[in-house]
């Protein structure tokens, strides 16, 4: 495991592609708390992040 995982509260995994991104993000627990497709655009990947 790597150091940083022990002190997260969630990781957010990104599958990169041209036009969009499949986007997971899991909580320490192991809740998802997202699972979705994310259009290529900064607007939308602000979305995410916040």
């Amino acid at each position: 495991m790597i150091p940083e995982a022990l002190t997260c509260t969630a990781v957010l995994g990104l599958d990169v592609g041209k036009t969009a991104r499949w986007a997971c993000c899991v909580t320490r627990p192991g809740e998802v708390v997202a699972n979705r497709r994310v259009a290529n655009a900064e607007k939308d990947l602000d979305e995410l992040f916040s």
